[in-house]
């Protein structure tokens, strides 16, 4: 699987409105592009553990995850015009990013060496 996962912290200067019209694009690209396997999305949060002094949550403080079969749906997705209106707002509205795409496996299922070696 695919993971396309997404670090940001909202402009300071984000009005009420553009922060919410960033969710409601993340939420309609959740529902309406087919590719899209799952997406789960958050706010960082300070529990009390020691890692949490080193995190980049801390800094970019809100994460998206955004989960598919294959490179192909996340071509699909990167392509599809629900993508271009989520990112549009998301670059208006963020002031600093994090985008990575992680090639996956579940451990359960299947055994992670072949991740952990080039």
């Amino acid at each position: 699987m695919i993971l396309h996962v997404v670090f940001y912290q909202p402009k300071a200067s984000a009005t009420t409105e553009e922060l919410a019209e960033l969710v409601d694009a993340i939420e309609r690209a959740s529902r309406e592009i087919p590719d899209i396997r799952q997406v789960r999305a958050g706010r960082a949060r300070d529990f009390g553990f020691s890692y949490s002094e080193r995190s980049l949550g801390q800094k970019l403080g809100y994460m998206a995850v955004f989960e598919f079969n294959d490179l192909d749906g996340l071509k699909a997705y990167l392509m599809h015009e629900k993508h271009t209106m989520l990112a549009k707002i998301f670059w208006n509205a963020c002031e600093e990013t994090m985008i990575v795409d992680v090639e996956a496996v579940d451990p359960k299922v299947q055994g992670l060496s072949g991740l952990l070696v080039e």
